[in-house]
């Protein structure tokens, strides 16, 4: 079964979003995408018919989006995206007797930003990091004129001061001190976040594990690796 839903945020913003699964299942699976992601890119919509088939339902939605007084990327924040995780959370908080929350990249840090403790355990698929403009600057840069960032990613994408302002001051200490829900996290073996997350993961109080895949990219899209990162989120959510 497949149900299209409309939430409303505090601010009158609405979240679209797609709830599959059977009515009576307890467990919900809550996906949260990237920077410029959606709730249809592949590894989302894959999951969705993955963990159906082990007796979850799952809940994927845009962050922002081109719908009716949906929100627009550059007026969005990470704190923002946090704020609306968190109105998602409470619809479904009395809906289900477990709720899981996947992050990829930085939907990571939004997960952090949330009250994280609603859910019963979190997978983070190969999460975002502090941004440094040192060694990141590259492909991101501000434009006075338009007081606003370019993110320069072959299509160009406007992102607001704030979000880019919050990525660079991600505060990893606040991270491990509020996360009190168990964390998996799952890094791509050829990607660049492996390295930082290895050497603070064990600082983390709540029960944790580290998993990198090798081969795979920073979307899991190499031959079987969306295959393995499944399973590997699997075996956490058990």
């Amino acid at each position: 079964m497949q149900e299209q839903i409309i939430l409303k945020t505090k601010d009158d913003k609405k979240i679209y979003g797609v709830l599959d699964g059977e009515n009576d299942n307890s467990k919900l699976v809550v996906i949260v995408h990237s920077l410029t992601g959606h709730k249809n890119e592949h590894h989302f919509y894959n999951a969705v018919k993955f963990f159906t088939k082990q007796g979850f339902s799952v809940f994927r939605f845009d962050l922002y989006t081109d719908e009716p007084d949906g929100r627009k990327l550059h007026e969005c924040s990470i704190g923002t995206h946090s704020q609306d995780l968190n109105t998602v959370l409470s619809h479904f908080k009395d809906k289900y007797q477990n709720i899981y929350l996947i992050g990829h990249s930085l939907g990571g840090p939004v997960i952090m930003g949330a009250n994280m403790e609603i859910a019963s355990q979190i997978v983070l698929w190969d999460p975002s990091d502090r941004l440094n403009p040192k060694t990141d600057g590259e492909w991101y840069e501000y434009n006075k004129r338009l007081d606003t960032y370019i993110i320069k990613w072959g299509v160009h994408y406007i992102a607001g001061k704030e979000l880019i302002t919050e990525w660079e001051n991600i505060d990893y200490k606040k991270w491990i001190e509020d996360c009190n829900v168990p964390l998996k996290v799952i890094c791509a073996g050829e990607g660049v976040l492996k390295n930082k997350w290895k050497k603070f993961i064990d600082e983390f109080k709540v029960e944790h594990e580290y998993k990198v895949i090798d081969g795979a990219g920073h979307c899991f899209d190499e031959c079987d690796k969306e295959e393995i990162l499944f399973d590997e989120t699997l075996t956490w959510f058990k």
